[in-house]
């Protein structure tokens, strides 16, 4: 699979493209954001799968611990220095785990008992 990444300025034009290696694994319906020198990419739906371009450590697509749990039309961000992310589930109740790099594992932040 392959990921570029596009710079655009507040009015939606392109400033800028990098153009990454290829990734070690295919992903459908992916997230992505940055933490630190990393683009993190989490694969979605069928797929539990974390991968990060390291700018800082030689340019190179690291494999992440996977996420507890497969994932769909989910978002990513960051807070805290942690990986946030949240979804529906395949039972449309809401999901949200965490991943903390200083730890190198996922821990669940909430599970909503309500439905979707």
């Amino acid at each position: 699979a392959t990921a570029d990444l596009v710079e655009l300025s507040a009015d939606g034009e392109q400033l800028g493209r990098v153009v990454l290696p290829n990734m070690t694994k295919g992903f459908f319906s992916p997230a992505a954001c940055a933490l630190g020198d990393r683009v993190v990419i989490t694969g979605g739906y069928e797929g539990t799968f974390v991968e990060a371009f390291d700018f800082g450590g030689g340019g190179s697509w690291l494999q992440l611990p996977s996420m507890r749990q497969e994932r769909l039309s989910h978002v990513l961000g960051v807070s805290d220095g942690r990986l946030v992310v949240a979804s529906k589930s395949f039972s449309f109740s809401m999901l949200v785990d965490a991943y903390d790099p200083r730890e190198g594992w996922w821990t669940a932040v909430s599970r909503s008992p309500y439905q979707l």
